[in-house]
């Protein structure tokens, strides 16, 4: 079974990387805008200043995209190991198998009317890790008994009787590499469960910031008139963690500057600041009441 990295994960670490790097770099060229639409004696002025918001949501995004990574990296490394678990169990099951095919034959040539359910084969030999475990444990059992008379029956050739003896040793060691395997491979399963609900619990929580942290940075663009930016850092709903729009590999080799530099003017458009100061009245003091 091959091993990859979470094209999911990876999908939102670009993504990130492009909203933290909006963040850091546009983000005081926007902070500077916002501040623009206050006068020092703004109630919004005695707050936080938009700068400090902007970096706070870098700062964000940057520890919880972190910290997914990093329950990926977990979870990837738990998968190979049970990968190379499950080789091993195939190898062992492989190894199993010859031992009880041959036994059977062994069984066969010698004592063509034996009874072969008695003798613990129970029909074919057994695909899967666990039946073929118990199979071999109850051909174990009968290996070691002492007489196999009844259960062998008449030989072909009188005189000539089959003797399981020297498959005691080999099968008993199969039984055991097979044991131990399986029950490597139940925890191993269990503790790659155990990191893939932690990897998806991290998910959720970054998704949920980098809509908030993006949504907001947007609206703020769009306040001051930054349209390409604004469109270029939307969250996706449809594709949770990620934006809108593809991203380049390389956020510094885009124009994305130039083309918001372009947009911005000294102060943003008349009808922006009436529009906004609205929002701030009805947020302070509720909606002005009708005449």
């Amino acid at each position: 079974m091959q091993v990859r990295t979470s094209k999911e994960v990876t999908d939102r670490q670009k993504a990130g990387a492009f909203v933290q790097w909006a963040l850091r770099v546009q983000g005081p060229a926007v902070a500077n805008d916002l501040t623009q639409l206050f006068s020092p004696q703004s109630e919004l002025a005695e707050g936080p200043g938009f700068h400090s918001l902007i970096q706070v949501s870098a700062d964000i995004l940057a520890s919880t995209l972190g910290a997914l990574v990093a329950a990926d990296e977990a979870h990837y490394v738990e998968k190979a190991a049970h990968s190379a678990l499950v080789k091993k169990r195939d190898d062992a099951i492989e190894a199993t198998s010859r031992i009880v095919v041959a036994l059977r034959r062994g069984v066969l040539a010698f004592h063509d009317k034996a009874d072969l359910g008695r003798f613990g084969f129970g029909g074919e030999t057994a695909r899967e890790a666990v039946p073929l475990l118990r199979q071999a444990e109850r051909v174990l059992k009968t290996v070691d008994l002492d007489d196999l008379s009844d259960i062998l029956g008449e030989s072909v050739v009188e005189g000539l009787v089959f003797d399981a003896k020297p498959f005691h040793e080999v099968l008993s060691r199969r039984v055991e590499e097979l044991r131990a395997v399986i029950e490597e491979l139940g925890e191993a399963r269990r503790t790659t469960e155990r990191a893939f609900l932690d990897k998806e619990t991290k998910k959720k929580v970054y998704d949920r910031l980098f809509l908030r942290e993006g949504r907001s940075f947007e609206d703020w663009c769009r306040l001051v008139g930054r349209e390409e930016l604004a469109r270029r850092v939307r969250p996706s709903v449809s594709r949770p963690g990620r934006t809108e729009e593809s991203l380049p590999e390389d956020p510094e080799g885009t124009e994305l500057e130039d083309a918001a530099a372009e947009e911005t003017s000294t102060e943003a458009p008349e009808a922006t600041q009436e529009a906004f100061a609205t929002r701030v009245v009805e947020a302070t003091e509720g909606p002005p009441s009708s005449a």
